[in-house]
């Protein structure tokens, strides 16, 4: 069985393996690396796509106490995945066709490669990065690495992120209409 098709089986053994409606249950194999010059999109199918973890109920997501700034944990097998978001001033979700920053936080060794698998299995890359993070108080287990993204559409997006040791985690996050 590869890496790839065993975190995901515990992934989605992990998070019930139940989506809510109108969330996208597959995150498809083989999904482009990301661009420094703009956001790929591709639409892809496959017979053995990966479950994706359940989708969260809102796009919000909790503040941290000490950073004051939404973060979230992603899954996968014995790799931890931290997201934080930077959505627009005033805002709290993540919002459809809106530049959001999301820094990342991911263990193992290597690059980072990082795409979102979202509805009608349309799959973006970040707009730009994943940039290295050298300094940082954020205090969360790993690498750190900065994106912007553009999430075309509202509904469930699961990000695929991988280093280059094999580690693979996701983390499906609500974006708002």
């Amino acid at each position: 069985m590869s890496t790839r098709r065993a975190a995901a089986l515990i992934s989605g053994a992990l998070t019930g393996g139940a989506l809510l409606a109108g969330c996208s249950p597959a995150t498809p194999a083989g999904a482009p690396a990301p661009s420094s010059t703009g956001p790929a999109t591709t639409s892809t199918r496959s017979a053995a796509a990966a479950t994706s973890p359940s989708c969260p109920p809102s796009a919000t997501f909790p503040v941290d106490p000490i950073t004051r700034t939404p973060e979230a944990p992603g899954v996968g097998n014995g790799v931890s995945l931290w997201a934080m978001f930077f959505p627009r001033e005033g805002e709290r979700e993540l919002q459809a066709t809106e530049e959001t920053k999301i820094v990342w936080r991911m263990t193992g060794t290597g690059d980072l490669r990082i795409r979102a698998t979202g509805p009608d299995d349309v799959t973006v890359t970040p707009m730009w990065g994943p940039e290295l993070h050298t300094g940082s108080n954020w205090s969360r287990p790993g690498t750190e690495w900065g994106t912007g993204w553009i999430f075309p559409t509202a509904g469930c997006w699961t990000v695929q992120a991988d280093r280059d040791n094999g580690a693979t985690a996701m983390l499906t996050l609500r974006v708002a209409p």
